[in-house]
């Protein structure tokens, strides 16, 4: 999504990067010895100094060959030698060559004391350090997401029957906002500043409807905007729109919203679609949308469509047919035999794969992965296991794993068990000869 500065953003277009010093690293851990010392000392120069992208930033145009080289990839050591320039940390290299960190410390030392044996030991080091340039252009977030809850999510399966209407329940939080930003470590806060008078920001970043409020069949289309904004004053405004199906047991087809906008207050990014089947048997399509959607099915059987963006699908009861679209999906079938499409495009690259996860798959209820227009004539299916989560890695031309499905509720054991396979490849030949895999 674009991103846009209006003119009062640009007055604070620079800020001084945070720094987390050596003594709030430390927290509540004593120095009590050298070896404490070094330990914590060292942790504190990887993880905090290291990681700070300015010093990643300027140690980029300060080293050079081998050292550069060395740096991207990691192969170096920090080392607290007293004895290097000023006592300040450097770093070596496999070639025996070093990099003195001088720059970084320039200010005045601390010391701490320690007593071994009868002998009282100083040490001296730099609590704190600083960016050569000190400060850096800030930039403004770039994209709001809201990822849902759960427990909203499951209150919506099945709501409404043939004789009661369709409805959320009242006073719920429906998710949690995040800001995307270009700035690693920015924090946000989140405002509602304009639309439908139904919500509320609680707890700072959570989505909620006020109490006695809620959404419901027929109440068509209505938006909200939201701002995010860092901790510089930057600003990124975005409108969510929702749309709730019609009244009763009709089926509809709800379309979603076309992308637009570029950040700014004066013209938000449009295209970021909450939609509601409820009761009906549903088609709700994002339209090839750029943005985010979200997608719940409801009561009977339902068709969701993704789009371009990363999408989270909520099939509901029924027997759902979810289709994530590209991008990075979430896709939860819920109650009834579910089917998980996918389509020819929806892939990744050999570089950067696409990556799906289904939530709930389940054998005993019937679910099916359908790949049969996704898949080349050379592709290629192999499961494998990673964080303890079952996931399917798929060539689908043959040249390379281009998109991959993570059983967010399932290990590879548990799958192999489920579907009596002796190892990954049978894994493959046995949901293909139940039916639950489809390639052709």
């Amino acid at each position: 999504m674009a991103n846009a500065c209006s003119s009062s953003n640009q007055d604070q277009a620079l800020r001084v990067r945070t720094m987390i010093s050596f003594f709030q690293y430390l927290g509540d851990t004593n120095l009590d010895s050298q070896n404490v010392f070094s330990k914590e000392y060292t942790a504190w120069l990887s993880s905090v100094v290291l990681g700070d992208p300015g010093v990643t930033a300027w140690l980029e145009t300060q080293l050079e060959g081998d050292q550069l080289d060395a740096f991207r990839e990691g192969n170096y050591k920090v080392e607290l030698n007293q004895n290097s320039i000023d006592g300040a940390p450097y770093l070596t290299f496999g070639d025996s060559s070093s990099f003195e960190l001088t720059e970084l410390f320039s200010g005045e030392k601390d010391s701490f004391e320690w007593t071994k044996g009868k002998i009282t030991h100083e040490r001296w080091f730099f609590d704190s350090y600083s960016v050569p340039g000190g400060e850096v252009e800030n930039r403004a977030p770039t994209d709001i997401r809201l990822d849902i809850d759960l427990e909203f999510a499951q209150s919506l399966n099945g709501s409404g029957n043939a004789t009661t209407g369709g409805q959320t329940p009242s006073g719920v939080v429906l998710g949690t906002l995040s800001a995307i930003d270009p700035d690693e470590g920015d924090t946000h806060t989140f405002e509602i500043v304009a639309g439908d008078g139904r919500f509320e920001i609680v707890n700072g970043n959570q989505l909620k409807l006020k109490e006695g409020e809620v959404i419901k069949e027929g109440d068509g289309t209505f938006t909200i905007t939201i701002e995010a904004k860092d901790e510089g004053g930057l600003t990124y405004y975005e409108v969510f729109t929702f749309k709730a199906g019609a009244l009763g047991n009709t089926a509809d087809t709800i379309p979603g919203t076309e992308a637009s906008g570029d950040g700014t207050l004066e013209n938000p990014v449009v295209g970021d679609d909450i939609i509601f089947g409820f009761r009906g048997t549903d088609t709700l399509n994002s339209d090839d949308s750029s943005g985010d959607v979200i997608l719940f099915g409801g009561h009977h059987n339902d068709t969701l469509y993704g789009g371009e963006g990363n999408d989270q699908l909520f099939g509901g009861n029924g027997g759902d047919t979810l289709i994530g679209g590209q991008g990075d999906d979430i896709l939860w079938g819920g109650e009834g035999a579910d089917t998980f499409k996918w389509m020819l495009g929806d892939q990744g690259s050999v570089d950067t794969p696409a990556v799906d996860r289904i939530m709930d798959f389940s054998k005993t209820e019937g679910d099916k992965i359908d790949l049969k227009d996704l898949l080349g004539g050379d592709a290629e299916l192999l499961f494998t296991e990673e964080d303890g989560k079952a996931e399917l890695h798929i060539e689908t031309q043959g040249s390379g794993v281009d998109q991959k499905i993570i059983f967010d509720n399932a290990s590879l054991a548990e799958l192999q068990l489920a579907f009596e396979a002796t190892d990954a490849a049978d894994l493959v030949t046995k949901m293909l000869d139940s039916g639950n895999l489809i390639i052709e």
